[in-house]
């Protein structure tokens, strides 16, 4: 429904909707009830950003971050954070950290502080995404989602960890096993289909960053030596534990690069997305939306896989 389906249901014009939503310009208490009404009764809620943008912008834009702790720990999403800032920068624009709290989220597109999101992670069933496309406020994922109407910006994980777990498996040829993280993230059963496409059959072992000596040692027992990684931080963890278990001829790999695993342990096999980049194409496509633009509903970009010769 939209502005123009109530002021014709109504037999009122557009203007009429406009002021009854905004609580400006001359308008009947009477008029203003009916509408208002009406739109309650079918469950209609205005774009409350786009009314800003009348009004004027408030050049801010919400990087919407799982938590600030979690923020500070990864390197994924301070690199995605710093490329968005640069790229708002170059239109004046600021880059507001805040936490996925719905509540929280709702403050600021209600009070019209921000004039769109960049909402950082996808998860199952993300009540905070759901209310953005309710409340069409203009927003871009970074991550991926089957969800319709989403503006999407990502890196194909599950090519990248196909190609990764082939090469791994042509070089050594020896059992695979995948040590990944929560399922509940998207990205993780993109990189967990991956794997699966070059190594059907072979275990994946769910959230076993809370587990990891166990899951190495079962691991171990069973023969697998071939060590896949979701990500940097439970790659790390896991080369630590293999060191500190002295379990011989075990091969690690990590479906995630970072700065401090390539520093730390640049012998380990990677993929490296430029998260900076995300950041900054998501940015420009949510620039764009925010300005009524044309925006492509998914962005794909490229990765590199490092590896030793």
């Amino acid at each position: 429904m939209t502005i123009d389906d109530v002021a014709a249901a109504l037999s009122v014009s557009k203007s009429t909707v406009s002021r009854a939503v905004t609580g400006n310009g001359r308008i009947s208490k009477v008029t203003r009830r009916r509408v208002l009404q009406y739109m309650e009764e079918h469950n209609y809620r205005p774009n409350l950003i786009a009314q800003n943008l009348v009004k004027g912008c408030s050049f801010n834009l919400a990087f919407l971050v799982p938590e600030r702790e979690e923020l500070l720990n990864t390197y994924f999403f301070l690199q995605c954070l710093l490329g968005a800032e640069a790229k708002a920068a170059e239109s004046s624009n600021e880059v507001i950290l805040v936490p996925t709290e719905l509540e929280r989220v709702k403050r600021l597109v209600e009070r019209r502080k921000v004039d769109g999101a960049i909402l950082s992670r996808s998860v199952e069933n993300d009540e905070v995404m759901e209310y953005l496309i309710e409340s069409k406020a203009p927003f871009v994922l970074i991550g991926s989602t089957d969800r319709d109407g989403v503006t999407q910006v990502d890196g194909d994980h599950r090519a990248a960890a196909r190609m990764l777990t082939r090469m791994m498996l042509e070089r050594h040829g020896l059992k695979p096993a995948l040590l990944n993280g929560k399922r509940t993230h998207l990205v993780n059963r993109a990189r967990a289909e991956g794997f699966l496409d070059s190594a059907p059959g072979a275990e994946v072992i769910w959230e076993s960053e809370s587990r990891i000596t166990e899951a190495l040692l079962d691991l171990y027992q069973t023969g697998a030596r071939l060590l896949f990684a979701a990500d940097d931080a439970i790659c790390s963890l896991m080369a630590h534990e293999c060191d500190k278990l002295s379990l011989e001829g075990v091969f690690i790999a990590s479906f995630f690069s970072s700065g401090a695993l390539k520093l730390f342990r640049p012998d380990i096999p990677t993929i490296e997305f430029d998260s900076a980049l995300q950041g900054s194409e998501a940015c420009a496509i949510l620039l764009r939306k925010i300005d009524g633009g044309v925006t492509p509903k998914t962005t794909l970009l490229d990765y590199r896989i490092l590896i030793n010769k």
